[in-house]
């Protein structure tokens, strides 16, 4: 495919090894690529139905956003697989739509995941709903979110607390085709095809890229509230833009994710990010790796669809671009126990020699996932001897 004409350079591996740093968590070495005694492991959606912990609070705080936007109820469920498996990074419990409200977007998200937007599908429609938002503004209208990550951070590095003070915290944002997708289509749109957006990047694509634009901008100012309020790590999800082709790629996302990434390098040079696209028809077996690396991001989640070897041998021209993932979270649900050992391993093998690592799952763990086998997978990355 064509590629954007503005490329962002990819961030070369800086030597941190040293007395300032040494301290840090051990997924933020990761992150930026220093050498670390083995590889650190988290998984995409960790907190939520799969366990128990989770479950039991559904009574308490019945809906998704309650359980997201009211802080002690945001924070108890993110630290319930730090507490459950000793993960190795902690990410915020909230959702990808949890800023739109700020923008002047009302959302619902039901208990069977469905969401409920009213679409943009106008210029009258842009102009009366979505505002542009500077951080400040988020401040205080996501003030549930700053809240929640300024008591994590400082909980992870006290040690007297009884949580491991080797914890990183990780914020996440989504990118503005995805957003975007959900502000057209309404709805997520993979069940559909998202027709909606699909049409009006055809029809009226100034329309788009106006609403691609305001959202970037806001998804920075939004992203550095969240380092900012103590986010060490930041994830930026374009779930959705697997589902579009080559030539719409190129106009309608990566500029774009290029766009917020590099927003957020310029306010925060030093915090990593990685980015995440989902296995869609246009991305699966790893056709979208090459051009991820040249957002600007320091690593690449890899989907489950890719072979980690085939990752390391496409990516192989820029060493300094990191690799996340990718166990194949079908597995994880469905065991059994040794074969989840086996895969995990080879996984870590796949990687070895190979810096700016994070072991984690190629797409959110499946809700009906038994807590013994997310454990197992946590144990069998924190045992494995990179030096071995």
């Amino acid at each position: 495919m064509s590629s954007s004409s503005s490329v962002a350079a990819p961030r070369p591996l800086v030597d941190h090894n040293d007395d300032t740093t040494r301290n840090d968590p051990l997924l933020l070495r990761a992150a930026r690529g220093e050498d670390v005694e083995r590889f650190p492991v988290w998984m995409m959606r960790q907190a939520g139905r799969h366990m128990q912990a989770y479950r039991n609070l559904l009574h308490k705080y019945p809906t998704f956003r309650e359980r997201s936007e009211i802080p002690e109820a945001s924070k108890a469920i993110s630290l319930q697989p730090l507490e459950r498996y000793g993960v190795d990074g902690v990410i915020l419990f909230s959702d990808i739509l949890t800023p739109l409200p700020a923008m002047g977007i009302d959302f619902d998200i039901l208990e069977n995941g469905r969401i409920h937007i009213e679409p943009i599908r106008n210029q009258e429609q842009l102009d009366n709903r979505l505002h542009r938002e500077s951080k400040e503004e988020f401040r205080v209208k996501c003030s549930f979110v700053g809240k929640v990550l300024k008591e994590l951070r400082q909980q992870f590095s006290t040690t007297t607390t009884t949580t491991s003070p080797d914890t990183t915290l990780l914020g996440f944002v989504g990118l503005p085709f995805t957003l975007a997708s959900y502000l057209v289509e309404g709805e997520t749109g993979v069940s559909t095809g998202f027709p909606n957006i699909h049409r009006l990047m055809k029809d009226d694509p100034k329309l788009v890229k106006s609403i691609l634009s305001l959202l970037s901008d806001n998804i920075v100012q939004y992203a550095c509230f969240q380092i900012e309020s103590g986010a060490q790590v930041l994830q930026v999800f374009d779930s959705w833009a697997g589902h579009v082709n080559d030539e719409y790629y190129a106009e309608f996302c990566q500029p774009y994710q290029q766009r917020v990434i590099r927003g957020i390098h310029q306010h925060h040079p030093h915090v990593p990010v990685i980015i995440y696209i989902a296995p869609g028809p246009y991305s699966k077996r790893g056709r979208r790796l090459e051009v991820l690396a040249q957002t600007g991001a320091d690593i690449i989640s890899v989907d489950y669809t890719v072979d980690m070897a085939l990752a390391r041998a496409l990516l192989s021209d820029n060493e300094s671009i990191g690799l996340q993932g990718n166990l194949d979270p079908e597995l994880l649900r469905n065991g059994p126990l040794n074969e989840i050992r086996r895969q995990t391993l080879a996984l870590l093998k796949s990687l070895k020699g190979k810096r700016r690592c994070i072991i984690n799952l190629g797409h959110g763990i499946s809700p009906d996932t038994p807590e013994a086998h997310a454990k197992c997978f946590v144990e069998t990355v924190q045992s494995y001897d990179v030096y071995s």
